[in-house]
Parts: C-alpha cells; sequence; structure tokens
C-alpha cells in the first residue's frame, strides 16, 4: 500500500504561456504557489486479476487498455503494470473544473506513487515532466505545464517555459511577505465547473492572443520584483490588469455571473482578483486589504468563502509499506 499526498494550486500571473502554442515562439512564465488542500492517491495490490481504479466512477478492467479513465490507463501503461493493482483517489474539496489544478495534480500523485511502487522513485522534475509527457502528448490534452510543476514543486515559484524545457525559481521572498500575502487573499467558489480542455483550445487556437500573452509574462515579471519588494497592494492591483487582459484570450474565460461578482469585489474594496484556472468558472481569488474583507465577503455573500493557506511541501509519499515490484 503506498499513499501520496499533492497539493492543489493557485496561479497569479501567466497563466496560458505555459501551453505549447504560445511558448514553442516566445518564452512563458508563470508566478504561482501552492495550498493545503491535497489530493491523495491510494495504490494497492490486490488479488483482483486485473485494475479497479476508484474516482467519481468505479472501473473494474480485465486489461489496461480498457479504463475509461485516460490518466490512469496511460501512467499504468508508462510503468508497464497491467494487473493486480486497485487505484483511489480523495480529496479534500471538490475539485473538476474549479481551476485548481486538479487533474495534473492527479497524474503527478499517481506517477509518484507508480514509481514508488516499483522501487524507482523519482525527483520532482522528472515526475512533473512525465506527467507533462502523459497529458499532453498521451492523452492528447490541450493543456499546459504549470499545474504539473507546481503540484510536483510546492510552494511559491516561477516556472519559466521555452520548447527546450522548463525552469524553477524560488522567489527571494521572506516567510513574512508570504504570511502576508497569504492573509491578504481570499478566495470564493462560484458553484460553475467547467472543462478545461474546451477554453484552452479556443485560446490556442488564436495567434493574436501572443501580444496579449507577452504582456501577461512581462506582469509575472513586475509581480516577482513587487513581491521581493513587500509591495503586496501593488500585487493586488496587478491582478486587476492580468484579468483584464485574461478576459480577452478566449470569449468563454468569463460570462455575465463571475463579471457581476468581480465588479462586486472591487466595488467593496478589492484591488483585484482573477477567476482561477483556464476561466469560465471554478473559484475567484481576489486581493484585500484586512479592513476591507468583512465588506467584501458581505458582497459576495451568496458565494461560499474558500479557506486556505500556502504550503511549500510538493508531492510526497506518506505512507510506503511495498517493497517489492509487481
Amino acid at each position: 500500500m503506498i499513499l501520496t499526498r499533492t497539493p492543489l494550486r493557485v496561479s497569479l500571473f501567466g497563466g496560458g504561456s505555459d501551453i505549447p502554442s504560445y511558448y514553442e515562439r516566445e518564452p512563458g512564465r508563470v508566478l504561482s504557489f501552492t495550498i493545503d488542500k491535497y489530493m491523495y492517491i491510494a495504490l494497492c495490490r490486490t488479488a483482483f486479476k486485473g485494475v479497479k481504479v476508484v474516482y467519481n466512477e468505479i472501473e473494474l478492467a480485465d486489461s489496461v487498455s480498457s479504463i475509461k479513465h485516460s490518466r490512469v490507463r496511460e501512467c499504468l501503461q508508462e510503468f508497464g503494470i497491467s494487473s493486480h493493482v486497485e487505484i483511489s483517489s480523495f480529496c479534500e474539496i471538490p475539485t473538476k473544473g474549479t481551476g485548481l489544478g486538479s487533474s495534473s495534480t492527479f497524474t503527478v500523485g499517481l506517477i509518484n506513487a507508480l514509481s514508488n511502487l516499483l522501487g524507482l522513485p523519482l525527483g520532482k522534475y522528472d515526475i512533473a515532466n512525465l506527467a507533462c509527457l502523459i497529458e499532453i502528448e498521451s492523452c492528447k490534452e490541450p493543456i499546459g505545464k504549470q499545474d504539473q510543476f507546481a503540484a510536483a514543486y510546492g510552494g511559491l515559484n516561477v516556472f519559466g517555459f521555452r520548447k527546450d524545457g522548463v525552469t524553477i525559481l524560488k522567489p527571494a521572498v521572506s516567510n513574512i511577505i508570504i504570511e502576508r500575502l497569504n492573509n491578504n487573499l481570499m478566495m470564493f467558489y462560484t458553484g460553475l465547473t467547467r472543462n478545461t480542455s474546451d477554453i484552452l483550445s479556443v485560446q490556442g487556437k488564436s495567434k493574436t492572443n501572443d501580444s496579449l500573452l507577452k504582456r501577461m509574462v512581462g506582469m509575472t515579471i513586475d509581480a516577482e520584483i513587487a513581491l521581493e519588494a513587500g509591495d503586496l497592494d501593488d500585487v493586488g492591483r496587478m491582478l486587476d490588469e492580468g484579468w483584464q487582459l485574461k478576459r480577452q484570450l478566449a470569449y468563454n474565460v468569463s460570462n455575465d455571473f463571475i463579471d457581476m461578482h468581480y465588479k462586486r469585489a472591487i466595488q467593496a474594496g478589492a484591488l483585484g482578483g482573477k477567476i482561477l484556472g483556464a476561466g469560465g468558472g471554478g473559484y475567484l481569488l481576489f486581493y484585500v486589504p484586512l479592513d476591507k474583507q468583512e465588506a467584501v465577503r458581505q458582497a459576495l455573500s451568496s458565494l461560499e468563502e474558500f479557506k486556505f493557506k500556502f504550503e511549500d511541501t510538493g508531492t510526497t509519499v506518506v505512507y510506503n509499506e511495498s517493497k517489492r515490484a509487481l
């Protein structure tokens, strides 16, 4: 039995520049952090001849090729595991289509579990890179690379994306500033879910987005400088600027419901914010000075507030009693 724990992520700046259609032409850059809400993957040897997969469905498959869950299927084929295994996933919050990177968090956690099951544990870069290969190339998902690397590494990071690989930079931000930033961020669940691939497919087909994304990449650098200087209100205002750019990437990034609640938060005192993930639904994030937070809370009283803390562990094995290869 192996149990992995892998964090969900919040992307602040640069989202969309991690998609191959962009970074194969221009360098991409994303600033993100992980939060104390986790995806757990339990991997167990069983007497069952075949594979059992438990998520929001239960699959009993005689062969790996017949597994409907594409990420599970491709991961098992990658590691050459074909039978006598059960995989279950659990998460502390609803995650499907909510913009917290849960699909890639799942893949990262599963790769970590499988590699340890075989006694071949991988480093964080290798886990993230393999997750990208499986999701983008094997599963043909039109997604980027930021979620996989955020989930693998954990913490506050700046990720650089180029055709020849990914770079990871830890900004020189003190724990005090990180705590202040955490305290000034508020998150609310819209109750809407969406298909990330649908939005990113629209975004990736538009070459006119390159100029927008280039500006968003530049904002990532500016935000990193502001964070290191402790100018957090500037970061909050940059979130609003970045959101106005992001809304132009695809027609389905926002909608009337999101726009209405965003406007209410700004009028109540939020300096800036954004919808997390590709857009269209999920969680709204706002930067709100402490003395304005109750007003914002009241303005968005119809939405569920989501409290979180930063974390810096990345994907980890929290239990492992399996020492033999399948």
